[in-house]
């Protein structure tokens, strides 16, 4: 019997041991392998650039968007007391173990097993906890058998390629110290605004204290107190630290910042790099857009300020509006040149140029008469007689009037009436057309807000996109070819690499040249002898001023050969529920208020993007394309200087997107679909070549099961579900799709935000 049980011992511990070899075996050989972790980097932020190069021949940033609130810095930019507290408080032994401290291992289960909790005390050196912070090894937090294995494994092969202050300086840059900070460096700025070199002892003992309980220490200032304590007193028993430091440590009084740093830092063109972002959430998801990518935009640093600066400077003297949008695209290419989507971004994120849509008055004009010279109702030299006389009259009560209520009761042309911006003239003209028709054509240019299918439209009752306005008037300057607006020149990874270039995309309306020829000279006569003479100091100049008939609305949208610009100015008035409103600006006119802003911009915008382009031209003649993701050699260093420029350095075109598609102001849903895009060769004023064939890209690699995919997802450090832009505080982990839970509920945007 004693053999018998003897045997079954033998057996028994002989089945453990195999099974050990054999799940030590199998979890070994599906972890990433000793390169994939010699590859790894601490997260990188995502940078925005301008077009243009700085005075150092570099491109200038713009912004940067962290997937985390991530500032990784080299050890010696960390403060010796910051390194020894972590060390103390984590992982006293870190200097002589080799990853796995098994000494450790058996005191804390000594302790927990005699506490009566296999729960109680941890034994994770600062290798381990690093081997789970890094997400690309994929290794989770769920505390079960086989990720403590491999979390085991993990931490030996990371020893066996880094050193052991390698091992401290990425600890220290990937670890969750709350209030949104990831990295010593963040968490130093957000709670004590100050760089982790510059920490005192108490500061470092009080951050190093936090990664135990993140969320609650970094919520609740008592406790955070107490564990500071814990890791001085720690400190002080290994004799990192004197009795005097223990002394005065205790004694410093600590303040904290308790403000939420998301880790975007923005440069300058708040309202453009929004309008970047959600276009790069479009094309590549959330994820993808917050990995690192370098993104270079068809902005120019000097063209925005100057639009910045002329917005400013035109309101000041205007005195009564103090709301303006600002949006300048390239004829030739549609790229967005410069970007005002408000005056102040702290006050009001919303952006007037992509999200509000207004009546643009006498500025749809143009595109009535386009329909009605294209179809042949009339054409510049065709009379009609100023008076209200309509062909409606006894039948509706709507009688349009001009500005200020008075007609000449003479014949007149449509130039002299497109001159002087006569209301009577037009919408007998567009009575002729059809509003149908001219719906037809709007869209045609680029319009894709609903218009409302009566007369009135002719005057500018529907409202409209600035954006999508100023898209349409690069018709007239393309010679009947519509300019798609795009922000973005050019995408690469973070290695260097190739993901997208964007070109310039030029849809084809079918306009009739000599109805564009037509447009452009009356437009032309706007400027010189009609309602915007303000605009004749800027050489070439055509455009046409609008002002609604209730006052709340003036503008003024105008085009050179190089660029169309489009200005919309009014007077806000923000309410206690946190709307908006629009009040009348009695005298004001399109011509008054926002003609002399467009010519103090384009005055001097024209001679600077005459100038980018013969740079651009150069630096296209004598730089190589760069790399695509899909080839075969490696680029192991990201592009910089003139190798990594925006759309400044040339046209190198392969095919766009279509336009953003933003909310409207009052809540309406656009859903007109834009036109399809058609990518042609230009001929004549400006021609550019035929973009050559799009990139070739490898294709995804097969997924059998979508839902298995892992992806990174922002949760709510409050209640751990999928955050929202209302969660205070939020936390970035990987997991599978199947995985992903629901939205967080518990916070929600404030009343009245949503207008």
């Amino acid at each position: 019997m004693l053999a018998l049980g003897v045997l079954a011992i033998l057996t028994v511990t002989a089945i453990g041991v195999l099974y050990s070899i054999y799940l030590f075996v199998d979890i070994s050989r599906r972890l990433p392998s000793i390169a994939d972790i010699a590859n790894f980097t601490p997260e990188e932020s995502t940078q925005i650039f301008y077009s243009d190069l700085g005075s150092d021949g570099k491109p200038q940033l713009m912004a940067a968007l962290a997937a985390a609130n991530r500032k990784p810095v080299k050890l010696d930019q960390i403060s010796e007391y910051m390194q020894k507290a972590m060390v103390a408080i984590e992982d006293a032994r870190f200097w002589t173990h080799s990853g796995v401290d098994y000494w450790g291992i058996g005191r804390a289960l000594f302790r927990n097993v005699t506490g009566g909790s296999l729960k109680r005390e941890g034994a994770s050196t600062i290798t381990q906890q690093l081997a789970r912070n890094i997400s690309s090894l994929g290794l989770g937090r769920k505390k079960v058998i086989h990720r403590k294995i491999a979390e085991a494994i993990l931490a030996r092969r990371i020893e066996e390629l880094f050193d052991k202050k390698e091992i401290l300086e990425l600890y220290l840059n990937t670890i969750y110290f709350g209030n949104g900070a990831y990295g010593a460096e963040a968490a130093a700025r957000a709670y004590f605004h100050k760089p982790a070199l510059k920490l005192t002892l108490s500061q470092a003992a009080f951050l190093a204290g936090i990664p135990q309980r993140p969320v609650h220490y970094s919520n609740k200032r008592s406790d955070a107190l107490k564990r500071r304590n814990v890791v001085l007193a720690k400190m002080l028993e290994l004799r990192m630290i004197s009795r005097d430091q223990y002394d005065r440590a205790l004694l410093e009084r600590i303040n904290t910042h308790r403000a939420v740093v998301t880790g975007n830092r923005v440069n300058g063109a708040h309202h453009f790099v929004d309008y970047i972002v959600k276009r790069l959430n479009e094309l590549y998801g959330p994820d993808k857009t917050r990995s690192g990518l370098r993104v270079y935009t068809t902005l120019d640093s000097r063209l925005q300020k100057l639009a910045e600066e002329s917005v400013r400077s035109g309101l000041r003297r205007s005195g009564v509006p103090n709301q303006c949008g600002l949006i300048c695209i390239e004829n030739r290419t549609g790229r967005i040149r410069a970007m005002v989507g408000g005056v102040d971004y702290d006050r009001d994120q919303f952006n007037t140029v992509t999200q509000g849509a207004r009546q643009p008055g006498s500025t749809f004009k143009p595109i009535v008469y386009t329909a009605a010279i294209d179809t042949g109702k009339c054409d510049l030299d065709s009379t009609y007689r100023d008076d209200p006389n309509y062909p409606w009259r006894g039948r509706d009560k709507w009688i349009p009037q001009n500005y200020g209520g008075s007609y000449s009761y003479s014949r007149v042309t449509v130039r002299n009436a497109i001159r002087r911006s006569l209301n009577s003239v037009v919408v007998k003209v567009a009575y002729e057309t059809g509003v149908n028709t001219i719906i037809e054509y709007a869209r045609k240019m680029g319009i894709t807000t609903d218009l409302a299918p009566y007369l009135p439209l002719a005057l500018g009752a529907s409202a409209v996109k600035p954006i999508e306005l100023c898209a349409a008037y690069t018709v007239f300057a393309n010679g009947g070819r519509r300019a798609v607006p795009n922000g973005i020149y050019r995408v690469l990874e973070r290695n260097g690499m190739l993901t997208d270039e964007f070109g310039s995309e030029l849809v084809e309306t079918g306009i009739r040249a000599s109805t564009i020829r037509q447009i452009d000279e009356a437009l032309r006569d706007v400027v010189l002898r009609g309602t915007a003479t303000a605009a004749a100091s800027v050489p070439d100049a055509r455009g046409k001023t609008g002002t609604t008939s209730d006052n709340r609305d003036a503008w003024f949208v105008g085009y050179t050969p190089e660029l169309t610009t489009a200005v919309w100015v009014a007077r806000e008035q923000r309410l206690a529920n946190g709307r908006v409103r629009y009040l009348d600006m009695p005298g004001l006119t399109g011509g008054r208020v926002c003609t002399p802003i467009w010519a103090a911009f384009m005055g001097k915008a024209v001679p600077l993007q005459r100038e980018a382009e013969r740079e651009a031209a150069k630096r296209a003649a004598s730089e190589p394309p760069p790399q695509k993701s899909n080839e075969e050699a490696p680029v192991t260093e990201p592009l910089s200087g003139a190798e990594a420029v925006g759309p400044d350095a040339g046209d190198r075109s392969a095919p766009g997107t279509s336009p953003d598609a933003m909310t409207q102001p009052e809540g309406q849903i656009d859903n007109v679909p834009p036109l399809e895009p058609v990518i042609l060769p230009r001929t004549g004023r400006g021609a550019e070549s035929a973009p050559p064939p799009p990139i070739e890209r490898a294709p995804p690699p097969p997924r059998s099961d979508p839902m298995a995919e892992v992806i990174r997802v922002r949760l709510c450090a409050e209640t751990m579900r999928t955050a929202t832009p209302y969660c205070p505080v939020t936390i970035e982990r990987s997991m599978a799709r199947r995985d992903i839970p629901g939205v967080c509920r518990r916070h929600r945007p404030p009343p009245g935000e949503d207008r």
